[in-house]
């Protein structure tokens, strides 16, 4: 029974139907339809193509709970055809700055959207789960309420702070905006499909916004928004039963789910939560609590994986940071935002960022010293512009 315990968590279910809606997104070709509406609008220049890639970003996080599945599946691509067809010839210098610049810049800006709804990086249902085994509940509005100033600020902000020490040797770039038009006509009419996913994913968002006020559950929300895909044949079982990532993350995170409340139940967290917090106690809440975010950050350093990291680090962290004494709901949002955040730190942070870095138009070097200033000012906005914000919120 405790081996098969985690699978009759909610949680599990909710990250396992938010990966077939994924799926849904990349078959249709809804997705980059998306990406060439908003680059064919604003995609005149560097700037306006970076925030259009970021902007579908914004759109798709609330449905596709892998950043490989977003960020490689359907930014990456669109990212990639204008690269090589945008800048002039593809191999020039100032082709590959730009190229360079746009594709650091991208990846930047799908951590900040990992970071912003509870359902854009898988880790995230999976952190909120551990917080509620030590009595702290946070729903998919609450969450998203709360990241939405601190990410809008970051979001807007990191474009330009690369674009200052790391600028495109191409600013102006009218010729990607009729490289959208062209891939974007070649897509052809919006589709029957992509008609019916756009209503459903409409309902499914004002559901979970809504779901506390009319007692809908965040999972329920979500396995009915998949049965209504099922119904109109817009999702098909043979996508369910074929869709491997989706089956194996849920494999993967009912056994997390499972060792980590076995871990709680003998006392484990406790027993470290009670040496750590001893150890830091004289500091006070704040600095202790600083002290232990930073330390979590920071130590992405030695992980190729979000969820690896949270599974390890983020239940011993909560614990200490809840016996420091720091009010709950901010201890939880720190940590399960910066585990979005730190992926921005190196070239193999998450899943995604290798698929990036393998485009080969930005160094190890300089991938390392953009992701160090990227994270200095992220923590920067989310501890300051984000602490004022929730306490206006009455978070703590």
């Amino acid at each position: 029974e405790a081996a098969l315990g985690g699978f009759s968590n909610s949680t599990v279910w909710l990250v396992l139907a938010a990966f077939m809606f994924a799926g849904t997104f990349l078959r249709t070709g809804l997705g980059p339809r998306i990406a060439y509406l908003f680059m064919s609008l604003v995609g005149h220049r560097t700037l306006g193509l970076v925030y259009s890639l970021g902007a579908t970003e914004l759109v798709l996080g609330p449905f596709i709970p892998s950043h490989t599945a977003r960020s490689g599946g359907v930014i990456f691509p669109v990212l990639q055809s204008i690269a090589k067809s945008a800048f002039g010839p593809a191999d020039s210098p100032a082709a590959r700055q730009t190229a360079a610049f746009m594709t650091i810049t991208t990846y930047q800006l799908s951590c900040v959207t990992g970071a912003m709804f509870l359902t854009a990086m898988a880790a995230n249902p999976l952190a909120l789960e551990f917080a509620a085994q030590q009595g702290v509940q946070i729903t998919w509005g609450l969450w998203a309420l709360a990241a939405s100033v601190p990410g809008i600020v970051s979001f807007t902000l990191l474009p330009l702070v690369v674009n200052a020490v790391y600028p495109p040797a191409i600013s102006h770039t009218p010729a990607a905006r009729l490289v959208a038009r062209r891939d974007l006509a070649a897509l052809g009419p919006i589709t029957r499909d992509e008609w019916i996913l756009l209503v459903v994913f409409t309902g499914l968002l004002l559901a979970w916004s809504l779901g506390t006020r009319v007692g809908i559950s965040t999972t329920t929300a979500a396995l009915v928004a998949v049965a209504a895909l099922l119904l109109t044949g817009t999702l098909l079982w043979d996508h369910i039963s074929g869709d491997r990532e989706a089956w194996t993350t849920f494999v993967w995170f009912g056994l997390l789910l499972m060792m980590a409340t076995e871990l709680g139940k003998l006392g484990i967290i406790e027993w470290f939560s009670q040496v750590m917090t001893g150890s830091l106690g004289d500091l006070g809440w704040v600095a202790g609590f600083l002290l232990l975010s930073l330390t979590y950050f920071f130590s992405h350093y030695l992980f190729a994986s979000n969820t690896a990291h949270v599974t390890a680090m983020f239940p011993p962290f909560l614990a200490v940071a809840l016996g420091l004494g720091t009010p709950p709901f901010l201890a939880v949002l720190v940590l399960a935002f910066f585990s979005n955040l730190w992926a921005i730190l190196t070239h193999y942070g998450s899943a995604a960022a290798p698929i990036f870095f393998g485009a080969g138009y930005v160094s190890v070097g300089t991938w390392w010293k953009l992701g160090a200033l990227a994270s200095l000012a992220n923590i920067s906005v989310w501890l300051v512009i984000g602490g004022i914000w929730w306490k206006v919120l009455g978070l703590w």
